[in-house]
């Protein structure tokens, strides 16, 4: 990798390289700059003072086409050697932008002076501290952006200095070959296009490269998304952009294998309808793209996201977190991922040995199955307080509960405690709930219609929260201008089975008996009314329901084991 400085002229670039060399110095707590000798656009000399010991400083700072070689190192130390004569505290720091050659390093290496009083700072140092003061995102970081949106190989990447602001340029290869570069801004974010093009026209090594449109492939995917198929004009339309931009990224993203196109008629480039491929590996790029960015709740919310969650996405989770499917469902894992893109994105690419339990050291040994058990409780619950911790954040995104919606959630409730405590006695105990309908609540004190059916609706998700005292409120709430025979009988007898839960047996009979009122041969109703008469010691009565539930559906397979035990 190298750092380079672009500007339009000598001048601007001499300026752009003083600039992020004082960038530099002021994170490593240096100031008081003053030039030492002339600023040139490839290299310069900078006088600084420590902050906090004034020790004093010699900066010299080269940015030239290639590598620095043991002469120029040699000339800056005993530069550096004959201005110590005057200053003994005298510090020395070397920043190469194009990186130091092997040669210099050996030389380095076996010079006494060099090691005592200067400091190296290569490519790999220089960009270390520049995402220390949180100018730029990591390399490794870097190149796993890239990799997510782009397949084919990268090639060289260079930290870019233009206008004030630093961007990765990361060269793509065909074969060994550089064909195209991609342009990011410090944080790792797609760079704009004219941004890009700038750049290539500043940057000679750039030349008869192609830039590849981050933003245009992220559009064509977005528009994709819906799982309908789509010709080169129907993608320029929806994406804003030009068939002739559009139709050199689709090619690209079908030679990735990230899109299919089905051959449709003559010519080819015009009538081919694309979509997105269906396997886990073109999932997981994607997901890697979108679940980190700004799209990510359309791209959760998406039919490709919902169709991946029916095929292999979850089999290859309970591989990755050694979860069986029962601890998956236990956890509402599957559920959870879908409404929480950060939560997603940890299952999918956190390391996941921090949720792998420890192996017993002897199965025979006594009580070690005991042990295992608890080991394994014990990352189950630190997996799903994980999950929690990232959703709570995602409530903080405005959309949050238009995804929760789009899922058919009705209701949400959040919980959350924390305590700490000294060894004298509790240090600090919060608590705090949250308990969200999601639909219209009525906007006055008497519900008609569709707000009847909304309070019916809460009730019935906050029934299988087991929120129970909660439901039976909605219940009623609804249950006032509710009209329809068949969602009255529903809405009774689950008003019942709360009760039920309650242990309000009495309560819970009549409103079964309500239900019943409505829809004769309502066989929840009848079975729950018969587990009511059996708590409250009539066995008789509770046979009798039970059995009239059967009549009404031989398959009913509760039931008949119910009437067993009676």
């Amino acid at each position: 990798m190298t750092i380079k400085v672009l500007a339009e002229s000598k001048k601007l670039k001499a300026q752009g390289l003083l600039q992020v060399t004082k960038r530099l110095l002021d994170e490593l707590g240096y100031g008081d700059f003053r030039p030492h000798g002339p600023v040139r656009a490839t290299e310069l000399a900078l006088r600084a003072r420590h902050r906090g010991t004034h020790d004093p400083l010699l900066c010299k700072v080269k940015a030239i086409p290639r590598e620095i070689g043991p002469d120029q190192l040699r000339s800056y130390v005993q530069a550096h050697a004959r201005e110590r004569r005057k200053h003994k505290r005298l510090l020395g720091l070397f920043l190469c932008f194009s990186g130091l050659s092997g040669p210099a390093q050996e030389w380095a290496q076996k010079n006494g002076d060099a090691r005592r009083h200067i400091h190296l700072f290569g490519v790999d140092k220089v960009s270390a501290l520049l995402k220390r003061a949180r100018l730029v995102s990591s390399t490794e970081g870097l190149g796993q952006i890239v990799r997510a949106r782009v397949r084919d190989e990268g090639g060289p990447a260079a930290l870019t200095f233009y206008e004030g602001r630093l961007y990765w340029v990361q060269t793509i290869l065909a074969g060994k070959r550089p064909v195209g570069f991609v342009a990011l801004e410090a944080d790792g974010e797609p760079a704009s296009k004219w941004i890009a093009q700038e750049i290539k026209r500043l940057d000679p090594s750039l030349e008869g490269k192609r830039f590849i449109d981050l933003h245009l492939r992220e559009r064509i995917l977005l528009a994709l998304l819906d799982l309908q198929k789509r010709n080169v004009d129907e993608l320029a339309k929806e994406t804003r952009d030009t068939a002739a931009e559009v139709r050199p990224a689709l090619q690209d993203l079908v030679r990735e294998q990230v899109l299919t196109a089905e051959h449709v008629a003559n010519p080819r480039w015009k009538y081919d309808r694309y979509s997105i491929r269906p396997d886990l590996e073109t999932f997981l790029a994607l997901a890697r793209q979108f679940l980190e960015g700004q799209q990510r709740v359309k791209f959760l919310a998406s039919a490709y996201v919902s169709r991946a969650l029916a095929g292999e996405v979850l089999k290859h989770l309970e591989r990755r977190l050694r979860l069986s499917p029962a601890e998956m469902g236990r956890l509402g894992i599957a559920g959870l991922i879908g409404v929480s893109p950060t939560a997603f994105h940890h299952v999918l690419f956190a390391p996941a040995d921090r949720y792998y339990a420890p192996p017993a050291e002897a199965e025979a040994r006594p009580g070690a199955s005991v042990d295992r058990d608890r080991a394994r409780q014990v990352v189950l619950g630190r997996l799903q307080s994980d999950l929690i911790a990232h959703l709570l954040g995602d409530m903080q995104n405005p959309h949050f509960f238009d995804l929760m919606g789009s899922r058919g959630i009705k209701a949400h409730l959040f919980r959350a405690s924390a305590k700490a405590a000294t060894l004298g006695g509790t240090a600090y105990h919060l608590h705090a709930e949250a308990l969200t309908p999601l639909g219209k609540p009525a906007q006055s004190g008497r519900t008609v219609g569709g707000e009847a059916n909304h309070f019916v609706d809460y009730g019935q998700a906050l029934m299988h929260m087991e929120e129970y005292e909660a439901a039976v409120a909605q219940f009623e709430r609804g249950l006032r201008d509710l009209k329809d025979p068949f969602r009255l009988t529903a809405a009774w007898t689950h008003r019942g089975i709360c009760l039920l839960h309650l242990k309000k047996h009495s309560e819970a009979i009549d409103s079964f008996n309500e239900a019943l009122r409505h829809t004769a041969n309502y066989k929840e109703a009848w079975f729950h009314k018969a587990i009511c008469l059996k708590e409250l010691g009539d066995a008789t009565g509770a046979m009798r329901c039970c059995k009239r539930a059967i009549e009404l559906d031989p398959a009913y397979t509760e039931a008949r084991e119910y009437l067993q035990t009676l």
